[in-house]
Parts: C-alpha cells; structure tokens; sequence
C-alpha cells in the first residue's frame, strides 16, 4: 500500500462553478486542483471546454491560491 501524499489545497466545487455543489477536491499542487476541478465540471455538471475559456480557468486558479 502507497502512504497518500498530503493534501496542501482544497477547494469547493460550488464556490468557482455556478452549480450547487458540496465536492470538495483536493491536490498538491494549485496547478493540480485546477486541473482537477475544471474536470469535475466537465465530467459531473457536463461544462464544455467552450466554457472554460483563459479567463474563466485563471479565476479558478486564483480561487485555488486563496
């Protein structure tokens, strides 16, 4: 069995997705929970890639940060 590595950030996925939900992801790496929440959105709530524009992925990246 692998030890988990730790987890430095979390973030919920309602608080940078216009959807009521309580998900909380969790990543290394700021640039890993950004990742990793634009593809819950994608793959849970069906946001395409469209919407995901720069903009969009760079107000997520800042909410990771906080």
């Amino acid at each position: 069995m692998t030890p988990e590595l730790p987890h430095r950030f979390e973030l919920r996925c309602g608080d940078v997705h216009p959807v009521r939900c309580n998900v909380a992801l969790h990543a290394v790496t700021r640039e890993d929970l950004t990742r990793r929440m634009c593809a819950h959105g994608a793959i849970v709530h069906g946001f395409t890639p469209t919407w995901y524009h720069a903009g969009r992925v760079a107000t997520i990246a800042r909410a990771c940060a906080a």
